[in-house]
């Protein structure tokens, strides 16, 4: 089964993020009222919002790094990713090129023309 795209297909992945998330969220809505109201911010209830906002971000972290093992599942950048497109090694294609009117494809060093205008073409 493809673990990638919708989040809906790593739902324990999804809640945890959204958990980890949450308490980011609550840590700016502690921080944010702390400096817009300094009465609310002697009062405990930013302090506890603040707390379980770190303790949501901490859970959801060590959580998700347990469930997921990111650490496991590097990628090796030398090697290339197949596709499942067909292609096992890299093909010449061959490709049709769209050049305007009156030019021709040029050709690879040393081999003919090099991509003029045709005989006849308008000067502008």
């Amino acid at each position: 089964m493809d673990s990638h795209g919708h989040p809906s297909r790593q739902p324990v992945a999804f809640g945890l993020a959204l958990t980890a998330g949450g308490g980011l969220v609550l840590i700016i809505i502690a921080l944010a009222l702390g400096v817009v109201n300094s009465a609310a911010a002697e009062g405990g209830a930013v302090g506890y919002l603040f707390v379980t906002g770190l303790l949501l971000l901490i859970v959801g972290i060590v959580i998700w790094a347990a469930v997921v093992r990111p650490f496991e599942h590097f990628d090796n950048i030398n090697e290339p990713k197949d596709t499942g497109h067909g292609h096992g090694a890299h093909e010449a294609h061959s490709e049709d090129l769209l050049l305007p009117e009156g030019m021709q494809q040029s050709l690879p060093s040393g081999e003919g023309k090099a991509a003029l205008p045709a005989a006849g073409g308008h000067a502008h």
